[in-house]
């Protein structure tokens, strides 16, 4: 299974639909993979701080098989 989730600045992670979707998968023992923009911060997975909504979806991500994988992408432009 695989998904794109976006967590709104003005929720708190991860949402319902979010934390079914991980159940099914584990209780159906599917492999998952989530692309997700969080608006979350975190040291766990390379911020520079943290804030509350890091601190409450990294609670929720320790009660999980879920392994967290970063990916950063940099454009670079050249200079003409």
């Amino acid at each position: 299974m695989v998904a794109s989730i976006y967590m709104p600045a003005d929720s708190t992670p991860p949402a319902p639909a979010t934390e079914r979707l991980i159940q099914y998968c584990n209780h159906n023992k599917l492999p998952l993979i989530i692309g997700c923009d969080t608006n979350a911060h975190h040291f766990r997975w390379g911020s520079q701080e943290c804030n509350r909504r890091g601190y409450t979806l990294s609670e929720y991500l320790a009660t999980t098989d879920l392994i967290i994988i970063i990916i950063i992408i940099i454009r670079w432009h050249a200079q003409r």
